[in-house]
């Protein structure tokens, strides 16, 4: 059990932070010490257990995040199923979250994008049609919250909104038909609106602007149309530009993607 301030006086929120700031170096490490993650999160959500019905604001987003960060984990584990307890987080979560004002604090509202981000995720991991339904209004909801925040001078927020349209457009794909291959190259336009000047400095940030105009490239290839191929060509070309201003010596997954496009470039030439 963590330690309060003294004896029979509230609990010591700062030193629940301290264990949460150690969930997360057991987690930022090469080999991710989960067990260890997990072990703190249930400690701090022991301690903080009658937090939901305290007027402890503080203490109930502490909670909300902590359960949040274990599902997270949870779900970080591979070839072994959590599903339960990943569910039975993110509902604790989105019910204390429900007790916040989040609009009111920017870490709440940023936290918030988190949590909807995650539950997407997890929804799409599941592989089951209805959920890859939810998981579009679970990234939905996450850019509404997010564009409450001040995301057009942070790249990382922008970054953010850019995975998240990227994500639904990726589950559009899921499904068939004109409707959802529209509403999936109307995500990836988004994506693309988001990323205008944004400065391709590192191999994540060309992976995923890349990953957009490769994916719709996919949806344009697959049409007869003329215009619509040459859409395709397009894209396919913006892809590989954009990786290139990283180069293929900075990461191997550069050089792989560069390949792939370059590929696909020339097989819809071919035809």
């Amino acid at each position: 059990m963590l330690p309060t301030s003294q004896e029979n006086d509230p609990i010591s929120l700062d030193s629940i932070r301290d264990v949460l700031k150690q969930a997360a170096t057991c987690m930022q490490q090469k080999q991710p010490k989960t067990d260890e993650a997990i072990k703190l999160y249930d400690e701090v959500i022991e301690t903080l257990q009658d937090a939901s019905n305290d007027k402890d604001e503080a203490a109930r987003h502490l909670l909300a995040a902590t359960w949040m960060n274990k599902s997270n984990v949870l779900l970080s584990i591979p070839n072994k199923d959590q599903s339960e307890d990943v569910q039975k987080g993110f509902q604790e979560a989105i019910r204390l979250f429900g007790t916040l004002p989040i609009k009111t604090k920017e870490l709440y509202v940023s936290d918030a994008v988190t949590l909807w981000s995650s539950i997407g995720q997890a929804q799409i991991k599941s592989n089951k049609p209805n959920n890859t339904e939810d998981a579009i209004g679970c990234f939905e909801r996450a850019i509404h919250l997010l564009q409450l925040l001040p995301w057009q001078g942070n790249l990382q927020l922008r970054a953010h909104l850019i995975g998240l349209w990227f994500n639904i457009g990726n589950a559009q794909r899921l499904f068939q038909g004109t409707t959802r291959r529209n509403a999936a190259i109307n995500a990836y336009t988004h994506a693309i609106v988001f990323s205008q000047d944004f400065p391709i400095e590192n191999p994540q940030s060309a992976l995923l602007i890349s990953n957009v105009w490769m994916n719709r490239a996919s949806l344009f290839s697959s049409a007869q149309d003329e215009e619509q191929r040459k859409e395709a060509l397009f894209s396919f070309e913006k892809s590989i530009e954009i990786l290139k201003k990283v180069g293929a010596d900075k990461d191997p997954n550069i050089a792989l993607h560069i390949a792939r496009a370059q590929a696909n470039r020339a097989k819809l030439l071919s035809l």
